[in-house]
């Protein structure tokens, strides 16, 4: 800012407001208590100087026009990096049994980790639908191929049991819980009691483990909170239709009213929310609080498909860090589609794909399994 002459100080009081806002021309007299030909002339005079101040005739109002900037400061690297940072990579919607089922999947991501293709994974989140799961013993919507809560848990012991030597959270979703409704069968905890004996059998760390509604759905992990969960499809699908909710502050609004719902006075504000079944692949911030919605792969309805919504298949690697104050900042988003190499693969188009990959998959589990 250049300096004014002391002999103007009528002249600084007002580019110290124009700084600050736009102001009308009376609105400049009655704050300095000074004539309309004293405003005009110190304005004038600070145009002599170099300001740029612009006066819009339609509202009356005049304005700073600020020089575009063209050089910025880094952010000193003793401030960005002096706190921890971590990688997670985060998934949903594997729905072990149903028609899409993905066992393939867990593989493909398991290859990817071990590569280092996506630099050192600290930990696996998964936000729920493990399971397409059964509401009742003649479940058919969703075309069920693996139709039994046997055949479902054992199919998911050997896909997920491919992650091992770091830490995995797993949150169920509505399709895991169904069983749990109906026959007091809680899928995911299962699988996961199930997986670390398995693991303890082979003398290996126990790395699963049950995010559970009894800690508000959070964890602490490298002392980073992260909370989990899952939204319902009318609720994912009712938010998609409505423009405004794609904006942060009505983003926000969704998201405290969820967290809102059934969450104890103690909760801590979690540095990471991770979304599960959300019908669009998004990243976002809000609060202070990282989230990212995750959408798995579902086949498109009618009405999503005349409204243009596209589901991917993939996962999501995200890295957070603090900075020195406890800061949480996100710096890097890699979403993993698979899609194109599934179509390379196969020479269909991605959902003829993946039915015809999980019925070759699951006809050759079936078998195995003596189905």
């Amino acid at each position: 800012m250049k300096k004014i002459n002391g002999n103007h100080e009528l002249a600084s009081k007002i580019l110290d407001t124009l700084n600050k806002r736009s102001a009308k021309l009376g609105e400049l007299e009655r704050a300095f208590n000074q004539s309309k030909n004293a405003i005009v002339l110190a304005i004038d005079f600070l145009k002599q100087k170099g300001h740029k101040i612009v006066f819009k005739p339609v509202s009356g109002m005049y304005f700073l026009e600020h020089a575009t900037r063209t050089k910025f400061e880094a952010i000193p690297k003793e401030i960005l990096y002096s706190g921890p940072t971590i990688r997670k990579l985060g998934m949903s919607e594997t729905h072990f049994g149903g028609r899409h089922s993905q066992p393939h999947f867990i593989v493909a991501l398991w290859v990817a980790i071990k590569s280092g293709e996506f630099g050192k994974i600290d930990l696996i989140t998964h936000y729920g639908d493990v399971f397409n799961g059964l509401k009742h013993a003649d479940y058919s919507r969703g075309g069920n191929i693996l139709n039994g809560v046997d055949t479902q848990m054992r199919l998911g012991i050997i896909a997920m049991s491919c992650f091992e030597g770091m830490p995995v959270y797993i949150r169920p979703g509505d399709h895991d819980m169904w069983q749990h409704t109906t026959a007091g069968v809680n899928m995911v905890a299962n699988l996961v009691e199930k997986l670390n004996l398995m693991r303890k059998a082979e003398n290996k760390e126990q790395n699963f483990n049950y995010v559970s509604s009894d800690n508000n759905d959070q964890i602490e992990f490298n002392n980073f909170i992260f909370e989990f969960k899952h939204i319902m499809s009318a609720q994912s699908r009712g938010l998609t239709t409505k423009a405004q909710y794609m904006f942060e502050d009505r983003m926000g609004d969704f998201v405290k009213s969820l967290r809102g719902n059934g969450v104890s006075k103690n909760t801590a504000q979690p540095h990471h929310i991770g979304f599960g079944n959300w019908h669009r692949e998004i990243s976002f911030f809000h609060g202070g609080t990282a989230m990212d919605l995750y959408p798995g792969f579902q086949e498109s309805t009618d009405w999503e498909k005349n409204m243009g919504i596209v589901h991917k298949f993939g996962a999501k690697v995200v890295t957070l860090g603090k900075d020195k104050n406890g800061n949480i900042f996100r710096y890097d988003v890699r979403y993993i589609d698979f899609t194109d190499i599934i179509e390379k693969i196969t020479g269909h188009d991605l959902d003829d794909a993946l039915l015809n990959l999980a019925l070759r998959a699951f006809n050759k589990w079936k078998k195995k399994l003596g189905v």
